[in-house]
């Protein structure tokens, strides 16, 4: 269905819920989703608009000196009580965190037209907030390069993430919709706002055994990934850091591919690659790591990746440009984390310090996965075993290819449907002909009598 025609079809049966709705708890929404599943992120998006609509309504009301009481006001609005309870405490956490950071100097400032609502996260190069688009009334999340103004490199990074991200149309990449500067020259690009949690979280919630997250959710996650991946790479690019902490699953099942800030074309190395609009990107190059105690993230200059889910050729040398098979084995190294519950060359109760893990992917393979997991499926070792090959040629060609194996062996170990009562591959056996053939000699019987009998009828004056 067209991105259009399914907003319009949302909206109507979104529309017809709340006329229809009225008293429900909150809990309603999740048979509403469940009832329409293929439109499932439309119906969470208006429901949220209307979340949004209704807590401005009741700041206007504060702000006109009217005392309105949160509870009453949830009273009125059952169906969102449960959105509008979390935005007021998100509300309160943002006055609290604009109070430290304007005591420090370091609140952004400029950012026009987005509201500043809290602090989602922070990484290496800048901080990632939840803003308010005061003209197009919605929810987004506001990334904001901080470092160094002299950091070059860095800045040149961040805001070449946003041109490449932006020419990326997938519907498990998240979009760019803006990309602005403060008045201090800082960059910030504005992207939709996914509510979940990251598919770390998810593989945390596979260990567990929460009923809400069966491996299978957790395996199909991964084929999503592909399929994103995929398409980035028939646009000749490469993520090249793969890892559950960027990928985004929200609420409701949508499966993102986030942080694209290393993002390069593939080709023949030191090449430019021109996209669209006349963006050009660099080709992708193998670097080695300067053997350090660093994190065990990205560190811009030198790993390419991050050492426990990074391909082994990128810490080579002198090795040819990367294709998309290093993508490939990224993927393999988070199957690989799903079914052990430790990632590659993770050793229980023992620190890793990147310099001790690139070591080890340089020099060899982890420790086999049929080992540190025994219970695991064998057609999902396999997969992961194929995805995470060390020499290239031996990987999947592809993220299709991938995804296809995925989802290949989950459906082997789906149970066997009640209806199938025999194998395929098993002859009837003796009892089971003798049955067969009493079955039709009675049928015949009953044939032969009721032709006796429509006779005689048929003669009869």
């Amino acid at each position: 269905m067209p991105g259009e025609r399914r907003a319009e079809v949302a909206a109507q049966v979104y529309s017809a819920f709340v006329s229809s709705a009225s008293g429900a708890q909150p809990a309603a929404l999740e048979s509403l989703y469940a009832a329409h599943p293929e439109l499932a992120d439309e119906l969470a998006a208006l429901h949220d608009l209307a979340v949004e609509d209704l807590y401005v309504a009741l700041l206007e009301e504060r702000r006109a000196g009217r005392a309105v009481d949160l509870e009453q006001y949830c009273a009125a609005h059952p169906l969102h009580a449960r959105d509008l309870r979390e935005a007021e405490r998100d509300a309160q956490a943002l006055a609290g965190l604009a109070q430290e950071l304007g005591a420090s100097g370091a609140a952004p400032e400029g950012l026009g037209r987005y509201h500043l609502r809290r602090l989602l996260g922070q990484g290496s190069m800048g901080q990632v907030y939840e803003v308010w688009d005061e003209e197009l009334r919605r929810s987004l999340a506001l990334k904001l390069f901080t470092r160094e103004a002299t950091d070059a490199p860095l800045r040149a990074r961040f805001i070449e993430e946003a041109q490449v991200t932006s020419q990326l149309d997938h519907p498990g990449i998240v979009p760019v919709h803006d990309l602005g500067f403060t008045p201090a020259g800082q960059p910030y690009i504005t992207m939709k706002l996914v509510k979940g949690g990251t598919l770390g979280d998810a593989i945390a919630s596979v260990q567990r055994g929460d009923a809400a997250w069966p491996l299978a959710r957790g395996v199909e996650c991964l084929a999503r990934v592909c399929e994103a991946v995929g398409y980035a790479h028939h646009k000749q690019l490469l993520h090249r850091d793969l890892k559950p902490q960027n990928v985004m699953v929200g609420r409701y099942g949508a499966v993102y591919v986030v942080d694209w800030g290393l993002a390069r074309a593939f080709g023949r190395a030191g090449e430019r690659v021109e996209l669209e609009g006349g963006l050009e990107t660099r080709v992708a190059e193998s670097v080695r790591s300067q053997a350090d105690a660093a994190p065990l993230h990205t560190v811009p200059g030198t790993v390419i990746g991050t050492p426990f889910y990074m391909a082994p050729e990128l810490c080579v040398p002198d090795r040819a440009a990367p294709d998309p098979r290093v993508d490939v084995y990224s993927v393999g190294a988070m199957l690989y984390f799903l079914l052990a519950g430790r990632r590659p060359y993770e050793r229980p109760g023992e620190s890793s310090e990147a310099h001790q893990v690139l070591a080890q992917l340089a020099t060899g393979a982890p420790a086999p996965l049929a080992q540190v997991a025994p219970g695991a499926a064998p057609q999902l070792v396999q997969v992961a075993q194929r995805a995470m090959a060390r020499d290239p040629e031996q990987r999947y060609a592809s993220m299709e290819a991938l995804a296809e194996d995925l989802r290949a062996a989950l459906a082997a170990q789906a149970p066997p449907a009640l209806s199938d009562s025999l194998p395929p591959d098993r002859p009837p056996r003796a009892h089971e002909r003798r049955l067969g053939a009493l079955e039709l000699l009675l049928l015949g019987v009953l044939i032969f009598i009721l032709g006796l009998w429509a006779g005689r009828w048929f003669a009869a004056p």
